[in-house]
Formats: C-alpha cells, sequence, structure tokens
C-alpha cells in the first residue's frame, strides 16, 4: 500500500487503498494488477521501439479500455493515435 497525496483524478494501474477491514483509506492507493499490466506493458514496448501511434492501434484492437473511460465523463474509451512523434 502506498501512501501519497493526489491533486485528484485517477491514476491509470492504481486504485484507491483500503484499511485491513476493506474500507477506503484517505491518501492511499493500491495496485490494479490488471492495470499495472497494461502500464508495463506499454513501458516495454514503447522502449522496443514500438511507436504510440502503433501502441495505441493495439490497446484498441484488443479493446483494453482508455484511462478516459468512466462513470462521469464522456469518452469512447480509445486509446488516442496522435501524431505526435516527440520523443521524452
Amino acid at each position: 500500500m502506498l501512501k501519497v497525496l493526489s491533486g485528484g483524478g485517477r491514476i491509470y494501474g492504481y486504485r484507491p487503498g483500503t484499511d485491513e477491514r476493506g474500507a477506503p483509506e484517505k491518501g492511499t492507493l493500491a495496485i490494479d494488477e490488471i492495470e499495472a499490466a497494461v502500464v508495463r506493458s506499454i513501458f516495454h514496448d514503447y522502449a522496443a521501439g514500438i511507436s504510440p501511434i502503433k501502441l495505441a492501434s493495439r490497446l484498441n484492437e484488443e479493446r483494453i479500455a482508455s484511462p478516459s473511460v468512466g462513470p462521469k465523463r464522456k469518452s469512447s474509451g480509445h486509446w488516442k493515435q496522435n501524431n505526435d512523434q516527440r520523443q521524452p
């Protein structure tokens, strides 16, 4: 369990943390193993030279919902395939 401060919003790959009884615990995060696996695969593939456009295409083909999906958001759930190819 991580003790963190967040500016709000969701952090993809994590979920709100809970205490021993399962009650939400303010200021903590726990790893969401399913989303974390997606994050790890993105980093692995990007480090292997796969472009962001190809990564987004693969995630969309595999029907992996983007972080923008949620009950309060109007989103297609698709990963964006923008043309920004700048390297970090």
